[in-house]
């Protein structure tokens, strides 16, 4: 079965010496990747088991809310009538891809900055397969699917407030409530199209490194290898390689990334 290159990765350092690779394999990097794999696999291990829950913690409360808003309109001019969401330590996780992140812009690095011996591959595989469950937790549909219900839901009262006889008359907490559950609906939304896209980056690395790891094996016999060429990301190269979370977008991954690295260092409340 297809792992994305990870078992190819694992076999690749079973017969060989770390010190004959460290130095010599090269591996295909990340956008400015400032850690090492197993680090980063880590990290996005326990970031995706985060996000994985915000429909059912955020969306899913706040469209909740402004259902029953909707439904009983006389909740909109009430003190006690307030959303109840679960959010997410944010400012932790911005904090934290800042320093992942802290790296030089390069395309390749030897394969003992990637890794620290020859153990941590076999570590690495697993955890990458525990981010890849995690993932399909919280599948793109249902994001989507939750956050157009948010937005026909505060269309619907934005539409009313603006009848001369609106039933819809918000008081002031009322207005701050559903200013706030939109804003941290982008803003955690923006925060899942980021993790799922750093998934879906790192595994093109994964398996173009693998790839060309086996094919050099194959060649040469021995564990000195040539550079890794840099694969051209499209969108048709994505859909055929990696898990669905890469319907989430389309585009040049490094770019794409990049985008959502501003959005969601724009996103500060």
């Amino acid at each position: 079965m297809d792992d994305n290159g990870l078992s190819k990765l694992s076999r690749y350092v079973s017969g060989r010496q770390y010190f004959a690779i460290s130095k010599v394999a090269k591996v295909y990097q990340p956008h400015q990747l400032g850690v090492d794999w197993l680090t980063y696999a880590n990290w996005l291990n326990d970031v995706t088991a985060i996000v994985s829950s915000i429909d059912r913690d955020m969306l899913a409360p706040i469209a909740e809310y402004l259902g029953r808003a909707i439904n009983k309109p006389d909740n909109l001019s009430s003190i006690g009538f307030k959303p109840k969401y679960q959010e997410k330590d944010y400012d932790a996780i911005k904090t934290q891809m800042k320093r992942i992140f802290s790296g030089a812009t390069t395309e390749k690095v030897y394969f003992g900055r990637a890794f620290n011996n020859n153990g941590d591959v076999e570590q690495f595989r697993k955890v990458m397969q525990q981010v890849s469950a995690n993932t399909q937790l919280l599948l793109p549909e249902t994001v989507q699917k939750s956050t157009q219900l948010i937005r026909d839901r505060a269309n619907l009262i934005a539409d009313g407030i603006n009848k001369p006889d609106s039933k819809y008359v918000l008081n002031k907490k009322q207005s701050e409530y559903i200013s706030e559950v939109l804003y941290l609906t982008a803003q955690y939304v923006t925060l899942y199209s980021v993790v799922l896209a750093l998934v879906d980056e790192f595994y093109i690395c994964i398996k173009t490194t693998a790839a060309n790891l086996k094919i050099a094996t194959k060649l040469r016999g021995y564990s000195r290898v040539p550079s890794i060429c840099v694969p051209t990301h499209s969108s048709s190269t994505t859909s055929t390689m990696l898990p669905s979370s890469s319907i989430m977008w389309r585009g040049s991954l490094p770019a794409r990334i990049i985008s959502l690295w501003k959005s969601f260092q724009s996103c500060s409340l």
